[in-house]
């Protein structure tokens, strides 16, 4: 009986703990009520919603509300529907090393590795140019087969 008391408790702590983490954040630059741009900060909108532990961005405070109403509707104009995806980079698309899988950040529901956190700093000056890297060092183009003419 003892036993089962004292799980009971471990796992009544280790609920209150995980209530407590910080959401993950989708790093939206875009409002998915209004359509209007939001800076990429590592700080986020002042405007912002929590929704099944992602946190969303928003343009300004009235957009919650919106949001609150008709989630699924909202999260359809986020890329991936508002669902995160890992890019699954195996090369640091700053410095070209090998990343460290622990060594990401999410932008636009992509989750993007590096290999070092001094990389991310440089991801957020520029984000769109890393992550086209990224995907470019993840399906490089072909090297070009030479034929010979008959």
């Amino acid at each position: 009986m003892k036993t089962i008391a004292i799980a009971m408790a471990v796992t009544a702590v280790l609920s209150l703990c995980a209530l407590g983490a910080e959401p993950e954040r989708f790093n939206n630059t875009i409002c998915p009520v209004m359509g209007t741009k939001i800076p990429f900060t590592a700080e986020g909108s002042k405007s912002f919603i929590v929704h099944e532990g992602i946190r969303y961005e928003f343009c300004c405070p009235g957009c919650d509300a919106t949001f609150k109403e008709d989630p699924a509707k909202c999260l359809a104009k986020l890329p991936n529907n508002g669902k995160i995806v890992d890019l699954g980079n195996a090369l640091c698309p700053v410095m070209g090393g090998k990343v460290d899988k622990n060594v990401s950040v999410v932008y636009n529901g992509t989750r993007v590795h590096f290999c070092c956190p001094d990389c991310i700093k440089t991801f957020t000056a520029d984000p769109e140019k890393y992550l086209k890297i990224a995907r470019e060092k993840m399906n490089p183009a072909p090297e070009p087969s030479l034929t010979v003419a008959p």
